[in-house]
């Protein structure tokens, strides 16, 4: 049996060009995360940057051994990480209707005339 079985030809350059793109997101996840302006909101997304860095990740696999093997990851990630994201927003809501709850019980935004 061969030990590249399942490999397509150009694979190296498959893993050289997914590295290579692995670290520009790396990099670009780090300056939305860390933007003054926006990083709260990309924060509160990050589990949208894993779903793409997941994608990315099904992408390099697939050009290195077929469309089924990114078929395959696409749809484990999917069984995986749908509840996950679910779970997560879930949380997100809740915490933040927590927090709106406790700024309209401690008066925050309200008129002075009404207190």
């Amino acid at each position: 049996m061969d030990s590249q079985e399942g490999l397509r030809e150009g694979w190296p350059a498959v893993v050289v060009g997914s590295v290579a793109l692995g670290c520009v997101y790396a990099w670009l996840v780090t300056k939305l995360n860390g933007h003054p302006r926006f990083g709260a909101t990309w924060r509160r997304l990050s589990w949208f940057q894993v779903v793409v860095g997941n994608l990315l990740v099904a992408g390099s696999l697939g050009l290195a051994m077929g469309w089924g093997t990114f078929v395959g990851v696409v749809v484990a990630n999917v069984l995986w990480g749908a509840p996950m994201i679910v779970w997560v927003l879930w949380r997100q809501t809740e915490r933040e209707a927590e927090g709106y709850e406790r700024t309209e019980s401690a008066g925050v935004g309200r008129d002075r005339a009404e207190v």
